[in-house]
């Protein structure tokens, strides 16, 4: 009897340990990808701003 209660109270432990770890796991994903996408955004901003830079320098010398 006691052996069944410990084999229960495990499972349910495995099966609620399991499912806390399936919940976080789209926060841990969702910070990922808004590391990603800064990245992306910040890349995007440097590209722009060189772009405009080498207009600007072009211009000087023509």
């Amino acid at each position: 009897m006691y052996h069944k209660r410990l084999h229960k109270y495990l499972t349910i432990k495995y099966v609620l340990t399991n499912l806390n770890i399936f919940l976080k796991k789209p926060k841990i994903i969702k910070k990922k990808l808004n590391i990603h996408i800064k990245k992306y955004k910040d890349n995007l901003i440097n590209q722009k701003k060189k772009r405009q830079q080498r207009k600007f320098n072009k211009r000087d010398y023509d």
